[in-house]
């Protein structure tokens, strides 16, 4: 039990204290929560019908695939149906399968947030799926980063894609993958990942490593071929190195970029008007009314009853009833 707490404040989720008592995963300090909550399943609706689409492709075609790396000169891929099943092997495709799971979780989260005042994720889900879904979070705006470097400065050989499909399936899963990890980096009112949340990040590459080295030998392709101890052990020791220092440094970048992005929402008010539905608050009431207790005031003027009613600061709207 004290292994289990300390682990889990380890992994910035303490036991002994309410799970995201702000209710973080589910607000946005820009929008309303049902805004934020659409928005979330609107990258999950794209994110899986370019999953879909991509597959329905390649099982009616033959593709050709450009990829070279790092002292591995270019090299050619052939795929058809085989591409599916393939993908399951790739980090790129298991990372982006990933982000369309969190945004259909974390969209449905928002939107019944935003109906409830509070949601499953909060109020049923166990401390191990919240566990869970805070390193979701963290996996979600760091893995993508990296990938989208790696490909677009060290894999992507050959001139520009000829066939639209191609140049379609491969920005969105090398390059809109980025852009929606920053939307969840820049909009939510999340706190930072905890630094123990690195060595999950770190321990979910290392496993991946072991998927690679499985589809070798169960289906007799290399992943990537740095893997191939014939290009040299010397390629495998320094893309792990790489790697490794990439995701750390990925990480340390956003940390600082979701700390700076609180700083400046405290510091200009950016939510301050913000109940915790998202509703916007009235900061200042006329000092006329600020002894009312109600929502409204009757004043008789000269045989006239003007009725005040309360509304938002500039938009106060008076009716006479004669």
């Amino acid at each position: 039990m004290a292994l289990s707490t300390s682990i889990s404040g380890y992994l910035g989720h303490p036991s002994d204290k309410p799970f995201d008592a702000k209710h973080s995963f589910v607000t946005s300090w820009a929008m309303r929560p049902t805004y934020y909550g659409v928005l979330r399943l609107f990258l999950a609706a794209y994110a899986s019908t370019t999953v879909l689409y991509s597959m329905s492709w390649h099982a009616r075609h033959t593709d050709v695939v450009h990829l070279k790396d790092i002292k591995i000169p270019e090299y050619t891929i052939v795929v058809g149906a085989n591409a599916i099943g393939r993908s399951f092997s790739y980090f790129t495709y298991l990372s982006y399968y990933s982000q369309a799971l969190y945004f259909l979780v974390s969209g449905i989260h928002t939107l019944t947030y935003a109906r409830t005042g509070t949601s499953w994720l909060h109020s049923r889900y166990p401390k191990g799926l919240q566990l869970a879904h805070r390193l979701h979070y963290a996996m979600v705006v760091c893995f993508p980063f990296l990938i989208s470097i790696l490909f677009w400065a060290t894999m992507r050989a050959g001139p520009w894609f000829t066939l639209t499909f191609d140049a379609w399936e491969q920005m969105s899963v090398h390059g809109l993958n980025s852009l929606f990890a920053l939307v969840e980096i820049i909009l939510p009112a999340t706190a930072p990942p905890a630094w123990g949340q690195l060595s999950v990040l770190l321990l979910v590459m290392a496993l991946y490593l072991g998927l690679a080295y499985l589809t070798r030998a169960t289906a007799g392709w290399w992943v990537y071929e740095w893997l191939n101890p014939q290009n040299g052990a010397g390629q495998i020791i320094a893309h792990m190195v790489g790697y490794t220092a990439g995701i750390v440094a990925i990480f340390a970048i956003v940390k600082g970029m979701i700390w700076l992005r609180n700083r400046l929402v405290d510091r200009f008010g950016c939510n301050k008007d913000e109940n915790e539905n998202g509703v916007a608050q009235a900061s200042e009431w006329p000092k006329q009314l600020s002894s009312s207790s109600s929502d409204t005031s009757l004043v008789d003027v000269e045989a006239q009853t003007v009725q005040v009613v309360s509304k938002p600061p500039a938009a106060y709207v008076a009716i006479v009833k004669r």
